[in-house]
């Protein structure tokens, strides 16, 4: 999700309480359309190895708690999709901030 033109559609201190960059993740993600109605959406954590992963077919619980993903630094970073395809939203770690990014594809 790096680029020039990327903006964050909401951001929250890196040092902050990490809970918190689940559920503002979770409000745009739904506003978003990226999570489905049934919970259901796709997903790629950012870390060493996961390309040989990709994505991921996933649905959200009362447990979920997307502030566990987390890369190889102890920082949360990962893209979800949604299931047809054509927009994405996801967390990534930045200099002082985590963005919340959102995407038409």
């Amino acid at each position: 999700m790096a680029g020039f033109d990327v903006e964050p559609i909401a951001s929250l201190p890196l040092t902050g309480e990490l809970s918190g960059v689940h559920q503002l993740w979770l409000d745009h993600a739904r506003q978003a359309g990226v999570v489905g109605g049934d919970g259901r959406f796709l997903l790629t954590a950012v870390v060493t190895g996961s390309s040989a992963v990709g994505w991921v077919r996933v649905r959200l619980t009362d447990t979920a708690d997307v502030s566990r993903l987390v890369d190889d630094q102890g920082r949360i970073e990962f893209i979800a999709c949604s299931s047809r395809g054509d927009r994405i939203c996801g967390v990534t770690a930045e200099e002082y901030d985590y963005w919340v990014v959102s995407l038409d594809l």
